[in-house]
């Protein structure tokens, strides 16, 4: 199943990503939540100072993995 990642730089300072996938989201979308975290990941490793903050458009919050990343 393909999983797209999209970055939009929206200001000097802050970086939109968007993951999509046809992935049905019954199931919690493990597939899309796996690229999701691993985007997060490499994020934080590459900014280490950065403030993380995500939500989900379609089903409401993400839950949040080891309280690491801001939910909005």
């Amino acid at each position: 199943m393909a999983v797209q990642v999209l970055f939009e730089l929206r200001d000097p300072d802050q970086l939109g990503v968007l993951v999509n996938s046809r992935e049905g989201m019954g199931s919690g979308a493990p597939l899309s939540h796996d690229v999701l975290e691993q985007v997060l990941d490499l994020l934080m490793r590459l900014l280490p100072g950065a403030a993380l903050a995500y939500r989900s458009d379609r089903d409401g919050p993400i839950r949040q993995r080891n309280g690491q990343w801001n939910q909005t």
